[in-house]
């Protein structure tokens, strides 16, 4: 027992090696298939992944400061990234626009919570923004200069459409005071149709097919209520 289970781990690394060696070189190589498990030996399935938390039954108006404020501050960190990263000057330009329109809602918002006495608070739906900016940035920063520029308009539109859809279905029904109602609705609903109708226009214009290079935009992110 003791030579066969020898020879069978001196097998795994020879190919394993030798996969990595051609990898090295450029070569695609294919797994080889894996050996059965032996009948008595138990499979433990794996667990299945958790769903995200359902947004709540409703909002108070500093849990929805705190939520505008966290996924405004999500554009801005991303538009920041693609004045960098992007190579089309069209992009770079959009991107600092962008990070600019969002940065000084940020700002007046922050203005209004100290006139009023309110403090952004905490709630799930922040806390998963928040996740998500994390993620959604790294899988940017991860992405080759050929193919930043498509993926970050693709991210854009995805922020927006989230961001659109939480506000008209059920932020806006959930505000009490009528000056957050008033700044969101002057402002903040015109910048973010504005830059979502910009970010579709310059993606439009973008040839490359990265479809299977450019993750998926929001997959972290709670559902928006239908």
């Amino acid at each position: 027992m003791k030579g066969r289970s020898w020879i069978s781990l001196g097998s795994v690394i020879v190919v394993s090696c030798h996969i990595a060696a051609c990898s090295r070189d450029g070569i695609e190589v294919a797994t080889p298939a894996a050996a059965p498990l032996p009948a008595e030996t138990p499979v433990t399935p794996r667990p299945e992944p958790k769903p995200l938390p359902e947004a709540a039954d409703s909002f108070t108006d500093p849990q929805i400061l705190g939520i505008v404020d966290q996924a405004c501050g999500k554009l801005v960190v991303e538009s920041t990234l693609a004045r960098s990263n992007a190579l089309s000057p069209e992009v770079r330009s959009f991107a600092g626009d962008m990070a600019a329109d969002y940065a000084a809602y940020r700002e007046r918002q922050d203005a209004l919570g100290k006139r009023i006495e309110m403090s952004p608070a905490p709630s799930d739906t922040r806390l998963m923004i928040g996740v998500g900016t994390e993620n959604d940035m790294l899988s940017l920063m991860r992405l080759d200069a050929t193919v930043f520029d498509k993926a970050f308009l693709a991210q854009v539109v995805a922020d927006h459409d989230y961001l659109i859809d939480l506000l008209e279905g059920r932020l806006l029904d959930d505000i009490d005071r009528s000056e957050i109602r008033a700044l969101i609705e002057s402002d903040l609903r015109d910048k973010l149709t504005k830059n979502r109708a910009r970010a579709r226009e310059l993606d439009a214009g973008t040839t490359k097919d990265i479809a299977r290079e450019v993750p998926a935009p929001y997959q972290h992110w709670p559902r928006p209520p239908r």
